[in-house]
């Protein structure tokens, strides 16, 4: 991040932080799956 942070995509304030379009199993976007990093570590659902 500009101010020196470093956080994994999807986090809120990174470019893609939309979880229906970048993380969604139906989504049909071609860079789908590029903002799963947070949700990943922070939806313990996420794995099931």
């Amino acid at each position: 991040m500009d101010d020196g942070k470093l956080l994994p995509m999807g986090a809120e304030g990174t470019f893609y932080n939309n979880e229906e379009t970048y993380c969604n199993k139906t989504s049909t976007s071609a860079i789908n799956g590029i903002a799963c990093a947070n949700r990943a570590i922070y939806d313990s659902s996420f794995w099931k």
